[in-house]
C-alpha cells in the first residue's frame, strides 16, 4: 500500500512524503460460512517520513501477529515496534497541552486477547495490552498497560452492543533518571492517578 501519510482529518498531501506499507499473511481456513473461521499468521512493515520541526523525520512501524477463530472460540495477539519519530501523547495529559514527540526514539508493545461465544447471542472477551514508549532514553520511558473485560450481545447479524471495563495502570520506567524533583513528581503523579474506565459501544454494520 502507498499512502500520503497525512492525518485522518486532513486527507490532503501536506508535504509530498509517502508511506509504503507491506504485509504478508498466511491462513488455514477451517470451513466456509457467513463468518470465515481460520488460523492466520501475518507480518507487516511501514516506512515513511513526517515533516516536523522544520525537517523530515523518519518513521518506521512493524509487527507480527496471529488470529485463531473456530466455533465459539477466538484468540488473537500481536507484537509491534516503532522507530524514528514517536508521538507519546499530550504532556501533561490534559486538553490543550503540547504533544510529547521524540524524533529519534523507539517503542514496542504487545497484546493478547480471547473470546468465548458461550451463547448464540452472547460473548465474553478478555484482552491485555502493554506499550513501552520512548525506550531509547530511559528517563522518558513510560509503560501504560490495560486489561479489558468485555461482554457482547449480538442483537442481530448486523448489530451488537459491547460493555467494557478497563483496568488501566502505568509506570515510569526510570524515575531515578529524572533529575529535577518537580518533573519527577509530575511524571509519577500521572500513573498514580490513572483510573479505570467503563464504556458502552454500539456497532452497526451496513
Amino acid at each position: 500500500m502507498l499512502s500520503n501519510g497525512g492525518e485522518l482529518d486532513n486527507p490532503g498531501d501536506q508535504d509530498g512524503n509517502k508511506d509504503l506499507t507491506l504485509r504478508v499473511q498466511a491462513a488455514y481456513i477451517f470451513g466456509a460460512g457467513l463468518t470465515r473461521q481460520d488460523l492466520s499468521l501475518f507480518a507487516w512493515r511501514q516506512e515513511g517520513e513526517r515533516h516536523f520541526a522544520g525537517a523530515d523525520r523518519a518513521r518506521t512501524r512493524a509487527g507480527l501477529g496471529f488470529k485463531y477463530l473456530k466455533g465459539p472460540h477466538r484468540l488473537a495477539g500481536s507484537w509491534l515496534r516503532g522507530d524514528g519519530m514517536i508521538v507519546a501523547g499530550l504532556n501533561p495529559p490534559f486538553a490543550g497541552q503540547a504533544y510529547a514527540v521524540g524524533i529519534d526514539e523507539k517503542a514496542d508493545g504487545w497484546y493478547l486477547e480471547g473470546g468465548w461465544r458461550f451463547q448464540p447471542k452472547w460473548e465474553v472477551d478478555l484482552r491485555h495490552g502493554v506499550l513501552h514508549l520512548m525506550t531509547r532514553h530511559r528517563m522518558n520511558t513510560r509503560i501504560p498497560q490495560t486489561t479489558t473485560l468485555a461482554l457482547q450481545h449480538f442483537l442481530r447479524k448486523d448489530t451488537r452492543v459491547s460493555v467494557n471495563y478497563e483496568w488501566r495502570r502505568g509506570e515510569v520506567a526510570r524515575p531515578d533518571a529524572i533529575a529535577n524533583p518537580v518533573e519527577r513528581a509530575n511524571a509519577l503523579a500521572v500513573p498514580a492517578n490513572l483510573g479505570d474506565r467503563v464504556s458502552v459501544q454500539l456497532t452497526w454494520t451496513y
